[in-house]
């Protein structure tokens, strides 16, 4: 789905290509999740955050002059340390992205990404703390607010986006969405999260003093369309305003 002359939403991925850039970028892929999880609550998960990543970023480049990757932070999982999964996997992610043809990795930290530099340390990562700034683009994680400054898009991640279907049964499935639209001085797109693990925030009725206060505050939710991730496509499923009342509707 094409936002713009440069900016594309690469169907079916979470992931971002901006072709003035030549970059793709993502957000939030919580590397050594499983890892992480066997050693701190003994839960036991199928390794498939890693090459999930993988296949996406791989789809992404297909076709594409891709020359970056722009990671908007959360790399890896574990607050407290390195464990040694986030290390191997990242090395492992960078090999294969160096493989596609992308010769520079760049990450803006998040939250999760305390002593980041120690995991780096010999891969070649170039880290930015708070912000990084290229042309029109101001990319942020999302945990601290961030003014556009002259840039036109805001790029951030650490919401983890995502809306709720239901079956007339009341199974309920979640779907990753891009929150893409205007704010004060610009656009942002919101990224959903790349980790395979992630469930989101979900866009509910009752979410929606938490959802204005991580979008910035004072945002139009009737300007910000939620655009979730299909099979192979990006659905358009209008409004956050619209969905939220119609949601109450029912």
């Amino acid at each position: 789905m094409r936002l713009s002359e440069n900016v594309e939403i690469v169907d079916g991925t979470p992931i971002a290509y901006l072709r003035d850039l030549k970059a793709l970028v993502c957000s939030d892929l919580h590397l050594g999740y499983e890892g992480v999880m066997a050693e701190r609550r003994r839960y036991f998960l199928p390794k498939a955050n890693l090459s999930s990543i993988k296949g996406y970023i791989g789809s992404a480049a297909a076709g594409r002059v891709v020359k970056e990757l722009i990671v908007n932070g959360d790399i890896k999982n574990d607050f407290s340390k390195v464990h040694l999964e986030e290390f191997n996997e990242l090395k492992e992610l960078v090999s294969f992205s160096e493989g596609l043809g992308i010769r520079r990795f760049l990450l803006v930290k998040g939250n999760h990404d305390n002593f980041i530099g120690r995991v780096g340390e010999g891969t070649g990562i170039v880290i930015y703390n708070g912000e990084l700034r290229r042309g029109e683009y101001v990319f942020a994680h999302g945990d601290k607010p961030v003014n556009l400054n002259g840039g036109k898009l805001l790029i951030i991640g650490h919401i983890h986006p995502s809306i709720a279907l239901y079956t007339r049964l009341g199974a309920k499935e979640r779907l990753r969405c891009f929150l893409y639209g205007k704010i004060r001085g610009g656009k942002m797109l919101v990224l959903p999260a790349a980790s395979y693990f992630s469930e989101g925030f979900e866009i509910s009725p009752g979410s929606e003093s938490e959802l204005a206060r991580m979008l910035g505050g004072d945002v139009d939710l009737g300007s910000i369309h939620a655009l979730c991730i299909g099979e192979g496509e990006t659905l358009d499923f209008g409004s956050l305003r619209d969905l939220l009342d119609a949601s109450m509707e029912e």
